[in-house]
């Protein structure tokens, strides 16, 4: 099917595309962000291995039919790689984020990965505004059995911890309860593992702390939180 839509009352799974290769690529878009979604998708592909299989989902709750064959045509006609859509509006309509300046709910969406991509090990989330220089396939093969997420360290958070006030560094400490405040990393492209989490953590605990917490940095901080010493 072209598109799915996430249902946490039905209990329906979202499935791999692919038989033994429960590992998968996501992104979290709009139909505004389309146009640079297709960015992804287009240095994906071109940077992809014919003989590996490339499972992309991308999150949303607006994104049309018209442009969903637009997002499909940069796949080239390629085989071994599939783009699915899964609309999450069931799921958060009822929810209310905290936002503020360039930020939308949408950056929420990827605290859903756990639950809608329950039927997979492994899931590489990628920002809908990067460009691809390499095989993704690299990341998603990486051993991170032992770890919730694989992600690189904000260097942009972190140097405000180097400011004089000292004010995030304390926040780093006290709010997000970091033992090391310069050990922030950045959820722009994360690497979950599925298998991990969801043996750890009930259904819907990351997006439920949402309705509970506000917090400087959203999401990022919440998953940086979580999952502190286990990144």
């Amino acid at each position: 099917n072209e598109y799915y839509k996430f249902d946490v009352q039905t209990g329906k799974k979202l499935l791999p595309s692919f038989i033994n290769n429960a590992v998968a690529i996501c992104l979290a878009c709009s139909e505004e962000y389309a146009p640079f979604a297709s960015l992804v998708v287009r240095s994906l592909v071109e940077h992809s291995c014919k003989n590996k299989k490339y499972d992309i989902l991308v999150l949303t709750t607006d994104i049309t039919r018209n442009t969903q064959v637009i997002l499909k045509s940069c796949l080239s006609n390629c085989k071994n790689i599939t783009l699915r859509f899964v609309y999450v509006n069931s799921y958060i309509d009822n929810m209310s984020f905290f936002t503020w300046a360039h930020f939308t709910k949408n950056t929420y969406f990827r605290l859903l990965i756990p639950d809608i991509f329950s039927q997979y090990e492994k899931v590489l989330y990628l920002d809908s505004d990067v460009i691809i220089c390499n095989d993704v396939m690299k990341l998603l093969e990486m051993d991170i059995s032992s770890y919730y997420l694989g992600a690189c360290l904000d260097t942009h958070v972190v140097s405000y911890c180097y400011q004089a006030n000292r004010t995030d560094r304390t926040y780093n400490q006290k709010v997000l309860g970091l033992t090391d405040p310069y050990c922030y990393f950045q959820m722009g492209v994360v690497l979950f593992n599925i298998s991990k989490i969801n043996e750890d953590f009930p259904s819907g605990f990351l997006i439920g702390l949402t309705q509970k917490n506000t917090f400087k940095w959203l999401d990022q901080d919440l998953l940086n939180k979580v999952f502190a010493g286990k990144i």
